[in-house]
């Protein structure tokens, strides 16, 4: 999938100029909230596309080895300071540094329930440590920086929920259902169902009392 951000272009002013930017993929098209942004990541494929280097790659020198996500995980044991330095860098460690994920773990580390959300985690850290010097965080669009794990993870974060998504069961519920029918209907098609009745036979069920232990059933 190629994946343009398509807050950086300018736009003529009309009647659609608020909506929230969207993408398409085959027939399926998405729509983006107005959430964290994604610093310029792209998906790997792009990189192939656009006959380009992975600014990534250069920018982390030895760390290039680590995968993304590991990476995460070893900038997740830095403090806030740590982190804020870091990102002076290079141009991927500042993609690296920013990810919103990081500083919301921070702020929920920090501050605990004693702060209100500022557009994006950074900004909330940065008003909850110091209020009345804070600026607004203006985010730097990164040129030629490519992760599949970074480009999904800000995806997941700022895709709009379609109504149908929330209002639709269409997953089976199924009891009495046998191993051959649940091979053949399910298994092989790789088809999700819920199985209704997957604890009538426990013997738990008979042998402890509601008193003793509690059994939830779907």
């Amino acid at each position: 999938m190629e994946y343009q951000d398509s807050s950086t272009h300018t736009r003529k002013k009309s009647s659609s100029s608020h909506r929230p930017p969207q993408s398409k993929l085959g027939s399926y098209a998405f729509s983006l909230e107005r959430g964290s942004n994604s610093y310029g990541i792209q998906p790997l494929g792009n990189m192939l596309l656009q006959c380009t280097c992975n600014v990534r790659d250069s920018g982390l020198g030895t760390l290039k080895v680590f995968s993304d996500e590991m990476l995460c995980d070893i900038l997740g044991l830095l403090g806030a300071v740590d982190l804020a330095r870091l990102a002076f860098v290079s141009k991927a460690l500042y993609v690296f540094c920013c990810q919103d994920f990081l500083w919301r773990n921070l702020v929920l580390l920090d501050f605990q329930g004693r702060f209100s959300f500022e557009g994006c985690w950074k900004s909330t850290y940065a008003v909850c440590r110091a209020p009345s010097s804070y600026r607004a965080h203006v985010p730097l669009k990164v040129s030629g920086f490519f992760s599949d794990y970074l480009f999904q993870s800000w995806l997941c974060a700022n895709l709009r929920m379609r109504a149908e998504w929330l209002s639709r069961d269409n997953v089976d519920r199924r009891s009495n259902l046998s191993v051959e029918e649940f091979i053949r209907n399910y298994e092989d098609p790789k088809k999700p169902v819920v199985i209704t009745d997957a604890m009538a036979n426990w013997a738990a069920l008979k042998r402890y009392g509601q008193g003793r232990a509690t059994f939830i059933s779907i």
